[in-house]
């Protein structure tokens, strides 16, 4: 493409609206409009970096000086103002959605199963007011969110660690769609929201997050409003049909193949199963590679192998 066919026009000025310095960067350089719609030139540097992956393939990014993270499914940048939460190992690179994350997981201390015992807990509908009230820490009980399946409508019981927090993704990635569960669908088997458990329970499906069979002496509820279960063990008092990962991994979880300590980071997804996001990767090309003069984008993601400068 010639540069006349372009016709090209920069702005000094940062536009009123813009929100970000890459916006800014990228309006200025004339690959956007003010409305955030690629110019002609915007659109001839989407279709060069289409291009460019389907010749470097997994190489793009490198080629192209951008730091990213990741696995082989997704392709991540860093960046704090971006809506996807990953979490990531700084030791040894593991990353994925935090919702999908694995972690090491600390189970119980060895006991011997105990004998279960039904206890008055008078206004505890929550595990807080519950472990307050009995005086043991959240891990020495279990909560069960509720679902019902989509597929068949049935109720789904699914039981976690109380130190833990569920994740939907892995939990419907077990069983499918899921929606919760509604009150009559709930007492029609049996169990009593904010005191449920599941044991002789009707028609559900139970699933137990793989750490619930490695933690004894739980307390969970007794479907009767105002009473709780202590000491009560999976494989004993109840089993599951499928035992799992179930559970979102946090700040500070062990890392399931170093060992070491996991965070957190936003970021732009680049590339994914769906294909790459060239937008993305353009906005990612200005934030990595620009100065105070303008944009430095590096060969070969630019758009020309030609820069043209105007020195005042």
């Amino acid at each position: 493409m010639r540069y006349q066919t372009l016709s090209i026009q920069t702005q000094r000025e940062a536009p009123n609206n813009a929100r970000t310095q890459v916006f800014a960067f990228l309006v200025r350089g004339g690959y956007l409009t003010r409305d955030n719609q690629p110019t002609k030139l915007g659109k001839h540097t989407l279709a060069h970096l289409e291009n460019l992956a389907a010749d470097l393939g997994d190489s793009l990014f490198s080629k192209s000086s951008i730091p990213v993270i990741g696995d082989k499914k997704d392709t991540f940048f860093s960046l704090d103002t971006e809506t996807h939460e990953l979490i990531h190992c700084p030791t040894c690179g593991y990353t994925a959605r935090s919702e999908a994350a694995l972690f090491a997981k600390d189970p119980s201390s060895k006991e011997e199963p105990l004998p279960i015992e039904k206890v008055a807990t008078p206004e505890c509908s929550t595990i807080e007011e519950l472990a307050n009230f009995l005086n043991i820490s959240k891990e020495k009980t279990a909560k069960a969110p509720l679902y019902t399946r989509q597929s068949d409508g049935k109720l789904l019981f699914a039981v976690i660690r109380s130190d833990m927090q569920i994740s939907e993704a892995k939990l419907q990635a077990q069983v499918g769609e899921l929606k919760p569960a509604v009150l009559d669908e709930i007492e029609a088997a049996g169990a009593v929201p904010g005191y449920a458990a599941p044991i002789d329970l009707i028609d559900v499906f139970i699933i137990v997050d793989d750490l619930i069979t490695d933690s004894p002496n739980l307390v969970a509820g007794a479907n009767e409003f105002g009473y709780h279960l202590k000491n009560v063990n999976y494989g004993r008092d109840y089993t599951a049909d499928i035992a799992a990962d179930l559970v979102q991994a946090a700040v500070g979880s062990a890392c399931s193949f170093c060992g070491n300590s996991l965070s957190t980071t936003s970021a732009d997804l680049l590339d994914s199963k769906e294909g790459y996001h060239f937008d993305k990767i353009l906005h990612t090309l200005v934030e990595t590679h620009h100065d105070e003069n303008g944009l430095t984008i590096p060969h070969p993601a630019t758009p020309f192998d030609v820069y043209l400068i105007q020195r005042p």
